[in-house]
């Protein structure tokens, strides 16, 4: 039996993982009930460590899709909200309401496989991690503390964070930033910078993808009306496709 190269082992194991990433709409770290140690790559100057983005999040087996437009693109889910959220329809503004986007951050960080900062896990030692508005500002406070902390993303002198989340449901969940002593930057990742909106980028969906998505999502929408009082009706969006837009 003939053998596979290291060299060809290598590449198709990182092609497994991308594979992997695509199937299931995550080309980035969520932080689960837990904590999650990170370091906060170098952007380029005058860059913030996060940047902003529009995220979606569908419920269900649909899980959520952050938003092309975040950087600039067509997105098929902000043209339906954008449309639909003054709707006289009542079910598209239903629709539009529910599905509204929601402000995140993204920060590009080499994850530990553990939380006391021994080993980088070398399947996340470039990502993004998505974050709340809330976590992303306990954040900054610290970036800001120039007296105790300044830059975590300092290449000699920054520090890695641990993220944490405690809770589950909407309104049940915290999340917190918590700092760990000073530490030179891995040497793995010295002496670079990251472009976090080229990263991005490389993971949003194209906008057919977010069209096809969003047609799914309509065909299994449904909601409970009192269109009689006695008999509430489930009315389901059904199975439309999107009206091509005209160039005019």
């Amino acid at each position: 039996m003939a053998k596979v190269t290291s060299v060809m082992r290598k590449k198709l194991e990182d092609r497994k993982q991308k594979i992997k990433s695509k199937q299931n709409g995550m080309g980035y770290l969520v932080i689960k009930e837990g904590t999650m140690r990170v370091r906060a790559l170098p952007v380029k100057a005058d860059q913030e460590p996060g940047y902003e983005i529009s995220h979606f999040f569908l419920g269900g087996d649909m899980g959520s899709i952050i938003s092309p437009a975040s950087v600039g693109k067509k997105c098929a889910f902000m043209e339906f909200y954008t449309e639909n959220i003054k709707s006289k329809d009542k079910t598209k503004k239903n629709i539009a309401s529910k599905i509204a986007p929601k402000s995140r951050f993204m920060m590009a960080v080499a994850k530990y496989a553990d939380t006391e900062g021994k080993e980088l896990d070398d399947r996340d030692s470039k990502k993004l991690v998505l974050m709340t508005p809330g976590l992303y500002q306990e954040a900054i406070d610290l970036f800001l503390d120039s007296d105790e902390w300044g830059d975590f993303t300092d290449h000699e002198d920054g520090y890695d964070l641990k993220l944490t989340r405690t809770g589950t449901g909407q309104f049940d969940t915290e999340y917190h930033a918590t700092p760990c002593s000073k530490t030179r930057l891995h040497k793995s990742l010295r002496g670079k910078t990251v472009d976090t909106e080229a990263m991005i980028k490389e993971i949003i969906p194209s906008y057919e993808q977010t069209k096809e998505k969003l047609e799914e999502y309509l065909a299994g929408y449904s909601e409970t009306e009192d269109d009689d009082d006695d008999k509430p009706s489930k009315k389901s969006f059904g199975k439309k496709k999107l009206k091509k837009k005209s160039n005019l």
